[in-house]
């Protein structure tokens, strides 16, 4: 019998935990970036956590605002080139980096800390993880 067959799935829910959080970091790799369809000023990242552990392989999103309303969007992007240790070459901007040096398994480690939020639809208060954008550095 498959390990499938022994799981009643009407039991199961079809949300994930959420990763846990970690002041210390977890290490991700880049995946894939793109501007958010509703704020073309505003970088969207994928990494997955590859850390050895019950996260690996969770997908993880962070972003990058607009950098001329929020001046420090560049730094923090800066930070996370320096962290991946690839240069920016000139003219690029953040998604096509991260596009290009992800082909590479470009990795760095940063925070991973929980936030609460209001659901702008039911009102209720929620829970997401978001990667501290401030503080990438180096993977081992």
């Amino acid at each position: 019998m498959s390990n499938w067959e022994s799981i009643d799935l009407t039991k199961v829910s079809p949300t994930l935990e959420l990763i846990k959080e970690n002041k210390e970091g977890y290490t991700y790799q880049l995946f894939a970036a793109s501007y958010d369809p509703s704020n073309i000023n505003k970088a969207q990242v994928t990494a997955f956590v590859v850390d050895d552990g019950e996260f690996t392989g969770r997908r993880v999103y962070f972003s990058y605002p607009d950098p001329i309303e929020y001046p420090w969007a560049k730094n923090m992007f800066v930070r996370l080139a320096i962290a991946v240790g690839q240069d920016i070459l000139p003219g690029e901007g953040p998604v096509a980096y991260v596009n290009r040096v992800a082909k590479s398994y470009a990795r760095f480690k940063a925070p991973l800390l929980h936030r609460t939020y209001k659901d702008k639809n039911t009102g209720e208060d929620r829970e997401t993880v978001d990667v501290d954008i401030k503080h990438p550095r180096p993977a081992a």
